[in-house]
Order: C-alpha cells, then sequence, then structure tokens
C-alpha cells in the first residue's frame, strides 16, 4: 500500500492534520515504515491537488486539518479526446494507459484486500483514530529488526 493510499484510509476515519496523519500511520505499521511530516504535507498538496481531500480551518493550535472527499462527490470533466498522430498523443495515451492499469492494480488488490478481511470480521481488529495527541519531533526509534539491521538472512533454496 502506498503513501498515498495509506493516508486516504487514515482520512476515511476524520479529519486530521500532518502530526496527526503522521502518528496514525506509525501506529498502524508499527513505525517499520519511517514517514516523515514533509512526504505527509507533500502527499496531502497532491491529494487536495487531486480533489481526493479538502483542507479545514485552522484551529486554535494552528493545525489545518484535511479531510477526505468521498468519490461519489467528485466532480470529473471528460477528458478532451486525442488527435492521433503525434508524438506528443502517442506519449499521452501512453500515460493514461499507465493510468488506468495503475487504478486496474489497486481496485484488484482492494478486491482481494475486501475478501481477506471478510475472513476477519472480529471488531477487536479494528483500527480506530487514537484521541491522545501526537508529539512533535522525532518518533522514538523502535527496537531493531533482524532482518533490517541485523545479521544478513539468508534464504532457503
Amino acid at each position: 500500500m502506498s503513501v498515498r493510499q495509506s493516508l486516504l484510509a487514515i482520512l476515511d476515519q476524520g479529519p486530521c492534520y500532518g502530526y496527526q496523519l503522521r502518528h496514525e500511520f506509525d501506529r498502524r505499521t508499527g513505525s517499520t515504515w519511517p514517514l516523515n511530516v514533509g512526504q505527509i504535507y507533500n502527499t496531502l498538496e497532491r491529494l487536495e491537488r487531486d480533489g481526493l481531500v479538502q483542507r479545514g480551518e485552522a484551529d486554535d493550535h494552528g493545525h489545518r486539518d484535511a479531510s477526505r472527499q468521498r468519490l461519489e462527490d467528485l466532480r470529473r470533466t471528460p477528458s478532451p479526446g486525442l488527435a492521433a498522430g503525434s508524438p506528443e498523443d502517442l506519449a499521452w495515451s501512453l500515460v493514461l494507459d499507465s493510468l488506468v492499469c495503475a487504478a486496474e492494480a489497486e481496485l484488484r488488490w482492494l478486491d482481494q484486500a475486501e475478501a481477506r478481511l471478510a475472513h476477519h470480521p472480529h471488531p477487536e481488529m479494528a483500527l480506530e483514530l487514537t484521541t491522545e495527541r501526537p508529539k512533535r519531533g522525532r518518533p522514538a526509534k523502535a527496537a531493531p529488526s533482524p532482518v533490517a539491521g541485523g545479521d544478513p538472512v539468508a534464504l532457503p533454496a
């Protein structure tokens, strides 16, 4: 799952600001995937540009929540038709093909995840937003993983 998809999944549960998103991301990945606040804000800007999130008003602490827009609410204008023949048109059609293939792959993954989650309907497995306020600054270092920082691991032949 990408950072983009992860942030959208968290924002689907409710509005969050940058440090809160980082805290939730760390909590849900067990701090095994390092993510800095700059990545979060860059991703939020792209999500806002793409019409997938909205930026809220600043609170008393200067935090601006981002909240996810439902896909059904998005108004997309159809793309204009491409005139065939030029190198630019070919390049653009390849980009569009890539985007379509990526979207189809994400949909397949979502279908597979939905099927797997259907076999684990336990409410205790759901991760809800935490009510504790995250601290600013660098997160505490997690214990080193035997695979990530230890001796090399040989795979069986």
